[in-house]
């Protein structure tokens, strides 16, 4: 549950002197625990770099969805290995992104995961030279 201030502080002094983070592990939780109550979309890993460089989810990138998910719904998405990728916001209806096989279906609104720990897989267009 919820821990205070002086709590954590405490468990953060006995790890720093006996190098015991029993405590300290016990209360701290990873991003993934707090998005628990979103929807949620997991990508393909060819998709992830991209992500965290600030592209939209297209259709081929999506793998699984939410059920009932609704355009405008706000969702975790994540790897395969369920790693917190991003926050997004679904462009699409659940029967919308099951039928489409091309196109946009979430728009990125905040990066949670570091660019370059999964492989680029993604080329940018390139733009003819005058």
């Amino acid at each position: 549950g919820l821990v205070t201030l002086h709590e954590l502080a405490n468990a953060f002094a006995l790890w720093e002197e006996k190098k015991d983070e029993t405590r300290l592990m016990s209360m701290i939780k990873p991003i993934e625990y707090a998005l628990s109550e979103l929807k949620s979309v997991v990508i393909r890993d060819s998709a992830v770099d991209a992500l965290c460089h600030g592209a939209q989810l297209a259709i081929p990138g999506v793998l699984q969805i939410s059920p009932n998910m609704r355009k405008g719904d706000i969702v975790a998405i994540y790897t395969q290995k369920g790693e917190a990728v991003a926050l997004a916001e679904s462009m699409m209806s659940e029967e919308e992104i099951r039928d489409a096989t091309k196109g946009y279906a979430f728009e990125t609104k905040r990066i949670i995961m570091a660019p370059n720990i999964y492989p680029k897989k993604w080329r940018t267009k390139s733009v003819p030279k005058d």
